[in-house]
Protein backbone atom coordinates (compact mmCIF):
# COMPACT_ATOMS: atom_id res chain seq x y z
CA UNK A 1 0.00 0.00 0.00
CA UNK A 2 0.87 3.53 -0.31
CA UNK A 3 2.09 6.09 1.98
CA UNK A 4 -0.73 8.47 3.23
CA UNK A 5 0.85 11.35 5.27
CA UNK A 6 -1.29 14.48 6.95
CA UNK A 7 -1.16 17.76 8.13
CA UNK A 8 -3.49 20.59 9.32
CA UNK A 9 -4.50 23.68 8.44
CA UNK A 10 -6.79 26.15 10.91
CA UNK A 11 -9.35 28.87 9.39
CA UNK A 12 -10.66 31.81 11.24
CA UNK A 13 -11.70 35.04 9.45
CA UNK A 14 -11.93 38.69 10.98
CA UNK A 15 -13.07 42.04 9.30
CA UNK A 16 -11.36 43.85 6.30
CA UNK A 17 -8.70 46.97 7.03
CA UNK A 18 -9.31 46.83 10.90
CA UNK A 19 -5.61 46.72 12.57
CA UNK A 20 -5.74 43.95 15.08
CA UNK A 21 -8.91 42.80 14.19
CA UNK A 22 -10.15 40.06 16.82
CA UNK A 23 -11.55 36.78 14.83
CA UNK A 24 -14.81 36.69 14.88
CA UNK A 25 -17.60 33.54 15.44
CA UNK A 26 -17.51 31.30 12.56
CA UNK A 27 -20.92 29.65 13.83
CA UNK A 28 -22.51 32.48 12.90
CA UNK A 29 -20.90 34.24 10.18
CA UNK A 30 -21.97 38.25 8.73
CA UNK A 31 -25.26 39.01 7.52
CA UNK A 32 -27.28 35.42 6.88
CA UNK A 33 -25.82 34.21 10.31
CA UNK A 34 -24.94 30.98 8.66
CA UNK A 35 -22.19 27.98 10.04
CA UNK A 36 -19.02 28.01 8.42
CA UNK A 37 -19.73 23.92 8.45
CA UNK A 38 -22.24 25.09 6.07
CA UNK A 39 -20.40 26.91 3.78
CA UNK A 40 -17.38 24.39 3.73
CA UNK A 41 -19.68 22.16 3.07
CA UNK A 42 -20.83 23.93 -0.12
CA UNK A 43 -17.54 24.62 -1.13
CA UNK A 44 -16.65 20.78 -1.24
CA UNK A 45 -19.73 20.20 -4.05
CA UNK A 46 -18.36 22.84 -6.46
CA UNK A 47 -14.54 21.67 -6.42
CA UNK A 48 -13.60 21.52 -9.51
CA UNK A 49 -12.79 18.37 -11.33
CA UNK A 50 -8.90 19.19 -12.83
CA UNK A 51 -6.50 21.58 -13.22
CA UNK A 52 -5.32 21.89 -16.78
CA UNK A 53 -2.37 24.14 -16.14
CA UNK A 54 -0.88 21.87 -13.65
CA UNK A 55 -2.58 18.75 -15.54
CA UNK A 56 -4.17 17.18 -12.19
CA UNK A 57 -7.38 15.71 -12.04
CA UNK A 58 -9.91 15.85 -9.14
CA UNK A 59 -13.06 13.47 -8.29
CA UNK A 60 -15.70 14.07 -5.12
CA UNK A 61 -17.96 12.43 -3.43
CA UNK A 62 -20.55 13.95 -1.54
CA UNK A 63 -20.21 15.06 1.97
CA UNK A 64 -20.46 13.13 5.09
CA UNK A 65 -21.29 15.11 8.33
CA UNK A 66 -22.08 14.06 11.49
CA UNK A 67 -22.24 16.51 14.35
CA UNK A 68 -19.56 19.28 14.05
CA UNK A 69 -17.21 16.94 11.97
CA UNK A 70 -17.48 16.50 8.33
CA UNK A 71 -15.32 13.64 6.21
CA UNK A 72 -14.60 15.00 2.75
CA UNK A 73 -13.47 12.05 0.38
CA UNK A 74 -12.45 12.30 -3.15
CA UNK A 75 -9.89 11.04 -5.81
CA UNK A 76 -6.64 13.23 -6.51
CA UNK A 77 -4.22 12.49 -10.14
CA UNK A 78 -2.52 13.20 -13.08
CA UNK A 79 -2.62 13.27 -16.86
CA UNK A 80 -0.95 14.63 -19.33
CA UNK A 81 1.78 12.30 -19.99
CA UNK A 82 1.19 9.45 -22.92
CA UNK A 83 2.40 6.12 -21.26
CA UNK A 84 1.22 2.42 -21.31
CA UNK A 85 -0.70 0.28 -18.25
CA UNK A 86 1.50 -2.63 -17.49
CA UNK A 87 0.99 -5.65 -15.40
CA UNK A 88 3.78 -5.89 -12.77
CA UNK A 89 2.73 -9.34 -11.53
CA UNK A 90 3.07 -11.09 -15.40
CA UNK A 91 4.99 -8.07 -17.36
CA UNK A 92 2.24 -7.96 -20.00
CA UNK A 93 1.41 -4.29 -20.96
CA UNK A 94 -2.67 -3.76 -20.60
CA UNK A 95 -3.42 -0.50 -21.94
CA UNK A 96 -1.66 2.61 -24.04
CA UNK A 97 -2.84 6.06 -23.90
CA UNK A 98 -2.45 9.29 -25.38
CA UNK A 99 -2.41 10.97 -21.82
CA UNK A 100 -5.98 11.61 -21.08
CA UNK A 101 -6.37 8.93 -18.48
CA UNK A 102 -5.17 9.38 -14.99
CA UNK A 103 -4.56 7.28 -11.99
CA UNK A 104 -6.55 8.32 -9.21
CA UNK A 105 -6.23 7.28 -5.51
CA UNK A 106 -8.85 8.11 -2.97
CA UNK A 107 -8.05 11.03 -0.28
CA UNK A 108 -9.40 12.28 2.54
CA UNK A 109 -9.72 16.03 4.45
CA UNK A 110 -11.51 15.80 7.69
CA UNK A 111 -13.29 19.30 8.70
CA UNK A 112 -13.79 20.04 12.69
CA UNK A 113 -16.12 22.84 13.78
CA UNK A 114 -16.03 23.29 17.32
CA UNK A 115 -19.54 24.19 19.10
CA UNK A 116 -17.32 26.08 21.48
CA UNK A 117 -18.94 29.36 21.97
CA UNK A 118 -18.27 31.65 20.60
CA UNK A 119 -15.70 29.32 17.79
CA UNK A 120 -13.01 31.33 16.51
CA UNK A 121 -11.28 28.60 15.01
CA UNK A 122 -11.99 25.56 12.82
CA UNK A 123 -9.75 22.87 11.62
CA UNK A 124 -9.01 20.60 9.00
CA UNK A 125 -6.54 17.52 8.66
CA UNK A 126 -5.40 17.11 4.76
CA UNK A 127 -4.85 13.59 3.77
CA UNK A 128 -1.79 13.55 1.24
CA UNK A 129 -0.62 10.69 -1.33
CA UNK A 130 2.62 10.88 -4.02
CA UNK A 131 -0.41 12.04 -6.27
CA UNK A 132 -0.86 15.07 -4.02
CA UNK A 133 -4.30 15.99 -2.06
CA UNK A 134 -7.58 17.89 -2.77
CA UNK A 135 -6.38 20.76 -0.36
CA UNK A 136 -5.39 23.32 -3.29
CA UNK A 137 -9.03 22.84 -5.51
CA UNK A 138 -10.86 22.74 -1.93
CA UNK A 139 -9.41 25.99 -1.00
CA UNK A 140 -9.93 27.71 -4.24
CA UNK A 141 -13.62 26.92 -4.28
CA UNK A 142 -14.11 28.51 -0.60
CA UNK A 143 -12.48 31.12 -1.22
CA UNK A 144 -14.80 31.73 -3.99
CA UNK A 145 -17.71 31.36 -2.52
CA UNK A 146 -16.34 33.08 0.67
CA UNK A 147 -15.67 36.34 -1.88
CA UNK A 148 -18.78 36.44 -3.17
CA UNK A 149 -20.41 35.71 0.34
CA UNK A 150 -18.61 38.12 2.39
CA UNK A 151 -16.51 40.25 1.04
CA UNK A 152 -16.19 43.07 3.91
CA UNK A 153 -14.47 39.92 5.94
CA UNK A 154 -11.08 38.40 5.18
CA UNK A 155 -10.53 34.07 5.30
CA UNK A 156 -7.55 33.03 7.00
CA UNK A 157 -6.55 29.66 6.47
CA UNK A 158 -3.12 28.67 8.10
CA UNK A 159 -1.12 25.78 7.74
CA UNK A 160 -0.62 24.55 11.40
CA UNK A 161 3.29 23.75 12.67
CA UNK A 162 4.03 21.27 15.04
CA UNK A 163 4.67 22.84 18.68
CA UNK A 164 8.41 23.82 19.00
CA UNK A 165 8.00 23.05 22.88
CA UNK A 166 6.80 19.93 22.19
CA UNK A 167 9.52 18.89 19.25
CA UNK A 168 12.75 20.80 21.41
CA UNK A 169 12.28 18.06 23.83
CA UNK A 170 10.78 14.79 22.37
CA UNK A 171 13.58 12.26 21.49
CA UNK A 172 14.00 9.69 18.21
CA UNK A 173 12.55 6.37 18.86
CA UNK A 174 12.17 4.88 15.79
CA UNK A 175 13.69 5.47 11.89
CA UNK A 176 12.03 4.29 8.58
CA UNK A 177 13.97 4.58 5.26
CA UNK A 178 12.14 3.52 2.03
CA UNK A 179 13.97 3.03 -1.27
CA UNK A 180 11.95 2.37 -3.94
CA UNK A 181 12.63 1.04 -7.45
CA UNK A 182 15.62 -1.49 -5.97
CA UNK A 183 17.11 -3.78 -9.04
CA UNK A 184 17.86 -7.90 -8.05
CA UNK A 185 19.47 -9.83 -10.71
CA UNK A 186 20.55 -13.26 -10.09
CA UNK A 187 20.38 -14.23 -13.62
CA UNK A 188 22.95 -16.65 -13.28
CA UNK A 189 20.62 -18.07 -11.03
CA UNK A 190 17.55 -18.57 -13.24
CA UNK A 191 15.88 -15.84 -11.93
CA UNK A 192 14.80 -12.91 -14.39
CA UNK A 193 15.70 -9.20 -12.88
CA UNK A 194 13.16 -7.45 -10.51
CA UNK A 195 12.35 -4.17 -8.85
CA UNK A 196 11.29 -4.08 -5.49
CA UNK A 197 10.70 -1.77 -2.32
CA UNK A 198 13.45 -1.66 0.31
CA UNK A 199 12.04 -0.74 3.84
CA UNK A 200 14.89 -0.59 6.91
CA UNK A 201 13.43 0.29 10.19
CA UNK A 202 16.31 1.41 12.71
CA UNK A 203 15.59 1.24 16.83
CA UNK A 204 17.58 0.74 19.21
CA UNK A 205 17.76 -2.35 21.85
CA UNK A 206 15.48 -2.42 24.52
CA UNK A 207 13.54 0.54 23.13
CA UNK A 208 16.07 2.94 24.03
CA UNK A 209 16.29 6.63 22.58
CA UNK A 210 17.87 8.01 19.60
CA UNK A 211 20.60 11.01 21.18
CA UNK A 212 18.60 14.37 20.30
CA UNK A 213 21.49 14.96 17.66
CA UNK A 214 20.79 11.80 15.79
CA UNK A 215 17.47 13.35 14.86
CA UNK A 216 18.65 17.11 13.86
CA UNK A 217 21.45 15.67 11.88
CA UNK A 218 18.80 13.54 9.70
CA UNK A 219 16.98 16.43 9.41
CA UNK A 220 18.91 18.10 8.01
CA UNK A 221 20.55 15.82 5.74
CA UNK A 222 18.11 12.57 4.50
CA UNK A 223 21.25 10.47 3.11
CA UNK A 224 22.46 10.26 6.54
CA UNK A 225 19.08 8.21 7.02
CA UNK A 226 20.47 6.08 4.30
CA UNK A 227 24.07 5.71 6.08
CA UNK A 228 22.29 4.60 9.54
CA UNK A 229 20.77 1.56 7.53
CA UNK A 230 24.05 0.45 5.74
CA UNK A 231 23.53 2.45 2.70
CA UNK A 232 26.73 3.71 1.18
CA UNK A 233 28.09 7.22 0.69
CA UNK A 234 27.92 7.00 -2.80
CA UNK A 235 23.97 6.07 -2.99
CA UNK A 236 20.75 8.26 -3.50
CA UNK A 237 19.16 10.13 -1.14
CA UNK A 238 16.24 7.58 0.34
CA UNK A 239 12.51 8.24 -1.23
CA UNK A 240 11.29 8.65 2.28
CA UNK A 241 12.19 9.36 5.71
CA UNK A 242 9.70 8.92 8.74
CA UNK A 243 10.71 9.07 12.17
CA UNK A 244 8.87 8.05 15.58
CA UNK A 245 8.93 10.95 18.18
CA UNK A 246 8.77 10.10 21.87
CA UNK A 247 7.60 13.48 23.71
CA UNK A 248 8.13 13.92 27.52
CA UNK A 249 4.18 13.60 28.26
CA UNK A 250 4.85 9.95 26.77
CA UNK A 251 3.43 10.99 23.70
CA UNK A 252 4.63 9.18 20.45
CA UNK A 253 4.25 11.06 16.98
CA UNK A 254 5.05 9.90 13.69
CA UNK A 255 6.62 12.74 11.06
CA UNK A 256 7.68 12.83 7.46
CA UNK A 257 11.21 14.57 6.87
CA UNK A 258 10.65 16.23 3.42
CA UNK A 259 13.13 17.58 1.35
CA UNK A 260 11.69 21.20 1.56
CA UNK A 261 11.98 20.53 5.50
CA UNK A 262 8.95 22.77 5.99
CA UNK A 263 8.53 23.69 9.03
CA UNK A 264 4.23 21.87 8.56
CA UNK A 265 3.72 19.29 10.52
CA UNK A 266 3.24 16.55 8.24
CA UNK A 267 2.26 13.40 10.53
CA UNK A 268 2.73 9.48 8.90
CA UNK A 269 -0.94 8.20 8.97
CA UNK A 270 0.23 4.58 7.13
CA UNK A 271 3.42 3.73 5.74
CA UNK A 272 4.66 2.01 3.10
CA UNK A 273 3.19 -2.30 2.73
CA UNK A 274 0.60 -1.10 5.38
CA UNK A 275 -2.67 -1.31 5.28
CA UNK A 276 -4.74 2.02 4.77
CA UNK A 277 -6.50 3.50 7.56
CA UNK A 278 -10.45 2.63 7.53
CA UNK A 279 -12.47 6.10 7.55
CA UNK A 280 -13.39 5.84 10.84
CA UNK A 281 -9.70 4.71 12.01
CA UNK A 282 -9.13 7.94 9.65
CA UNK A 283 -11.43 10.27 11.52
CA UNK A 284 -10.05 9.20 14.72
CA UNK A 285 -7.30 9.91 14.38
CA UNK A 286 -7.41 13.12 12.72
CA UNK A 287 -9.83 14.01 15.64
CA UNK A 288 -7.00 12.71 17.76
CA UNK A 289 -4.65 15.64 15.92
CA UNK A 290 -7.23 18.49 16.33
CA UNK A 291 -7.39 17.34 20.40
CA UNK A 292 -4.11 18.31 20.59
CA UNK A 293 -4.41 21.80 18.38
CA UNK A 294 -6.78 22.99 20.45
CA UNK A 295 -5.21 21.76 23.80
CA UNK A 296 -2.58 24.36 22.79
CA UNK A 297 -4.99 26.93 22.51
CA UNK A 298 -6.16 26.36 26.13
CA UNK A 299 -9.71 24.87 24.79
CA UNK A 300 -10.86 21.06 24.87
CA UNK A 301 -12.19 19.35 22.12
CA UNK A 302 -15.69 17.62 23.23
CA UNK A 303 -16.86 14.23 21.71
CA UNK A 304 -20.21 14.80 21.95
CA UNK A 305 -19.58 17.23 19.18
CA UNK A 306 -18.85 14.07 16.89
CA UNK A 307 -22.59 13.15 17.11
CA UNK A 308 -25.75 14.26 15.10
Amino acid sequence: MPRYTAHAIQFSYHKKHKHHAPALDLRALPGDSADFLDIACEAWACVANRDEQKHRSFSTLPAQRQGRVALLKGRVGHYGTPAQVRDVTTGEIRLEHDGELANEPEVRLVLAVPATDPCSSAYMVVEEVREGSLKAPYIQALRKIWNAKYHEFTLNIDNVVESEAWLATAQMAQMTVTYHDQQADLADHGVPKVAGTVQSVLKLKGGALFPRRTYELVKENRKLAGRLVGRSETDEQPDSVSVKMVGQDGKEKTFAIDNERTPMARWVFSDWGTPTLTDEQHIRKSLDQIRDLMHREGLEWDTQWERS
